[in-house]
């Protein structure tokens, strides 16, 4: 090989590695090369999604369908997106039909319970999740978020002690475990049911001692309740945990009647 011949192939290779150095512009290169490929333009899709570019990952979405109308992973994510985009029906109708085509991967229930879930409809969310469970015994798929989102559903839907039962499925060590007990707190704190955002966040604090914001907000609502001595001590100790949180508690604390101007302090 001449030494001329060697440079331009060399330089060949450099321009090719700076295109391959970056996905996106790896795969536009690939669209214009082999334009009739399904899953060039989904993974355009995918690249413009985790971008935040919607608009431009709906269409990538939508090509890669219109080659290939089967394509479960870009029928998913398109739903997903209109489901974000709060199009709410084009979502639902979406997720129904692919989930009537017997997807072979888990990830269309999930998002189609999660939009249910995020319509109220607690009952039916729960039995998509049941279905996950059911029809994807063998393959691997988050069973702890699974059975978070169900036992959630049931506490939602007023069946504590399923809730409590789906619960204890859930690995102990599970990060998200207590967290999906305090937002449970939350929700039912938000909505006036005091009695349910004492329990959960009296779990949270059970899966995950010593939380600072869970005892905060459990104060809050041992307040709200008059149970002011109980308050006072559970806010103090979650105040001992994370005493930066003083001047905000001191704050709201001053702004409510019932405890007037008394200044939370960190516990000896």
């Amino acid at each position: 090989m001449t030494c001329s011949a060697f440079v331009v192939l060399s330089l060949l290779t450099i321009q090719r590695n700076s295109i391959w150095r970056d996905n996106k512009t790896l795969w536009e290169v690939t669209s214009r090369q082999s334009p009739n490929v399904a899953r060039v333009w989904y993974n355009l899709g995918v690249l413009a999604q985790e971008e935040y570019d919607q608009e431009k990952a709906k269409e990538y979405y939508k090509k890669a369908l219109s080659i290939n109308p089967n394509y479960v992973e870009a029928r998913s994510n398109l739903a997903t997106l209109w489901n974000e985009d709060s199009q709410r029906g084009k979502a639902k109708a979406g997720y129904e039909s692919l989930l009537a085509a017997a997807p072979k991967t888990y990830v269309p229930y999930m998002n189609y319970g999660r939009l249910l879930m995020g319509e109220r409809r607690w009952e039916e969310a729960a039995s998509v999740f049941k279905d996950i469970q059911k029809k994807f015994p063998y393959e691997k798929h988050p069973t702890d978020e699974v059975n978070i989102l169900l036992a959630k559903c049931y506490a939602y839907s007023g069946q504590d002690a399923l809730s409590d039962k789906t619960f204890e499925r859930v690995n102990y060590f599970c990060p998200d475990k207590a967290k999906a007990r305090f937002d449970l707190g939350d929700a039912f704190e938000t909505a006036g049911d005091l009695k349910k955002a004492e329990y959960q966040y009296r779990k949270a604090l059970t899966d995950r001692p010593n939380w600072a914001e869970a005892e905060m907000n459990l104060g809050v609502v041992l307040h709200h309740e008059g149970r002011l001595r109980e308050a006072e001590k559970t806010i103090k100790a979650g105040l001992s945990h994370k005493p930066q949180r003083a001047a905000a508690i001191t704050t709201w604390a001053s702004s409510t009647a019932t405890w007037g101007n008394w200044t939370w302090r960190k516990s000896p």
